[in-house]
């Protein structure tokens, strides 16, 4: 959603689809900066998870699973970037 309201008009959305191969007749015509767009199959395609993990953003299922141990990751770090708090140290 934050990327969203960062774009501010759908045309950004439309092109970044049309990049990715949509191959639909019909785009979107969401509000920017409302939550609910977020889980639009639109957005979904023209932002999938993979662009994240490019761009260096941690995964919030990376830190739960970190928060809430289960079998061998219990403590190693989430990520290497030392701008995010959770990434500084183990977490235990």
């Amino acid at each position: 959603m934050v990327q969203l309201r960062s774009w501010k008009n759908t045309r950004k959305l439309h092109r970044e689809m049309r990049r990715r191969g949509w191959k639909g007749n019909e785009l979107p015509r969401l509000r920017m900066t409302a939550w609910r767009s977020s889980r639009e199959a639109h957005v979904n395609f023209a932002l999938p998870n993979t662009w994240f993990k490019d761009i260096g953003l941690c995964s919030l299922i990376d830190i739960y699973n970190e928060l809430h141990p289960s079998g061998d990751n219990r403590g190693r770090a989430v990520c290497d970037d030392p701008h995010v708090r959770f990434c500084e140290r183990p977490m235990n």
